[in-house]
């Protein structure tokens, strides 16, 4: 659910001046939510066993954490 959200907002906020102006708190958050996605990724590449990349210590609670800010950011896009 985490990556969804996240693919879904990256293609908002990544490259997209006017929205990143529009929602500076925002774009500032999801920045640090890219960059702690991007390392969990790369750990994960260099383990492809999903059990345990995805039950390593100390990812469950910020995935929970970056699901729900995620949502919120989702939350704040002007109406399409």
């Amino acid at each position: 659910m985490v990556q969804r959200k996240w693919m879904y907002l990256e293609s908002i906020f990544v490259g997209n001046e006017d929205i990143r102006q529009q929602l500076p708190a925002e774009a500032k958050r999801f920045d640090a939510i890219d960059r702690a996605w991007a390392r969990i990724m790369g750990d994960t590449a260099k383990n492809t066993n999903v059990l345990e990349a995805c039950s390593a210590d100390g990812r469950w609670g910020p995935a929970q954490r970056w699901y729900i800010s995620l949502v919120r950011h989702q939350w704040c896009l002007p109406a399409a």
